[in-house]
């Protein structure tokens, strides 16, 4: 027994002697391996690396399609800006430049204006024009007036109208259920009145008419002259602002280079005035001649309407006959 041990023992140190001797051998193979494999890979790499730098130095279909897009966007925000941008900003820049100076003008024509009112200075006035612009403004107060009378006027013809009507129902009605004498006299009445309310019809069409011309005398015919007056009120008013600068400034002995200054303003104003004011004389001239034959017309219609009116109506109230009224005396007897 003790001798198989001690061959067991010796059997175990022979295989760890065999394991020893072995294992050398297969750690020299792996490394082998592993450098063999590493070579292979730094191979790859720089296959790789030479593939990529290849790519980058040809640029491909997709990169040039890219680098076209961008280069249309940066020619067409060019053409934005030359052709719309550009010019846009340069009208807004004279726009907001014309509306400073528009607001000192304005300015200085509410300043002229708020002192001619409390009295404080003069104001220029003409004698053959400024009469011109009052008799334009009490003309456009009257007509207001004859169009609200005319208005109401139509109002009443219409209610009228109505009224007859129902006077004339209202008699026909009595001359079919009361008593048969009597009958023919409310017979004629509901048919005078009924007749009198037909007639109406054609003065209420000239009245009807006659009001939207006065209306328009007004309105549409006077829109033109009205601005022109506004215009030259505006005009005349920087005028006298610019006058009376000038006379200041001429007065207080300042220097040569002030005064020409106010006077060029003074005499650039004095002659926009002067221009402007022969265009609305002739402007006021036609629109009196427009008003003149306008409201001439309407006027002979509406007296013809009126005249067709009364006669008719006249006409139409005229008494009975002798025999008519004869039946009548004997059925009231």
């Amino acid at each position: 027994k003790k001798m198989s041990d001690s061959d067991k023992n010796l059997d175990m140190e022979e295989q760890d002697l065999d394991v020893e001797v072995t294992e050398p051998a297969t750690i020299a193979t792996q490394d082998e391996k592993e450098k063999e494999e590493e070579k292979v890979k730094e191979k790859d790499n720089s296959v790789a690396n030479e593939e990529s730098s290849s790519t980058k130095s040809e640029p491909t279909p997709t990169q040039e399609g890219a680098e076209g897009e961008k280069a249309s966007v940066i020619k067409s925000f060019s053409n934005w800006w030359q052709t719309k941008a550009k010019p846009t900003l340069a009208n807004e820049f004279q726009n907001m430049k014309g509306e400073l100076n528009d607001s000192g003008r304005k300015f200085r024509i509410l300043k002229q204006k708020i002192n001619e009112q409390l009295g404080a200075v003069n104001r220029t006035v003409d004698l053959e024009l400024q009469p011109l612009l009052d008799l334009l403004v009490k003309r456009k107060h009257d007509y207001l007036k004859l169009s609200d009378v005319s208005y109401r006027l139509l109002c009443q013809l219409k209610a009228m109208m109505k009224c007859q009507l129902e006077m004339s129902e209202v008699m026909d009605t009595i001359a079919s259920t009361e008593v048969e004498g009597l009958t023919p006299s409310f017979k004629y009445h509901s048919a005078s009145q009924k007749q009198m309310s037909e007639n109406a019809d054609a003065l209420v069409a000239a009245v009807e008419r006659f009001q939207k011309s006065v209306h328009d005398a007004v309105t549409t015919l006077a829109t033109r002259s009205f601005s022109y007056k506004t215009a030259y009120d505006n005009t005349r008013l920087e005028y006298d602002s610019h006058r009376m600068k000038y006379e200041k400034v001429k007065a207080s002995n300042s220097s040569s280079a002030a005064v020409s200054a106010a006077e060029e303003k003074f005499l650039d104003s004095y002659n926009r005035m002067d221009a402007l004011r022969s265009e609305i004389l002739s402007v006021l001239a036609e629109y009196d001649q427009q008003r003149s034959a306008s409201m001439g017309a309407e006027l002979q219609q509406l007296l013809s309407a009126f005249k067709t009116f009364f006669t008719s109506g006249i006409s139409a109230l005229e008494t009975p006959t002798l025999d008519e009224t004869a039946e009548v005396n004997a059925s009231t007897e």
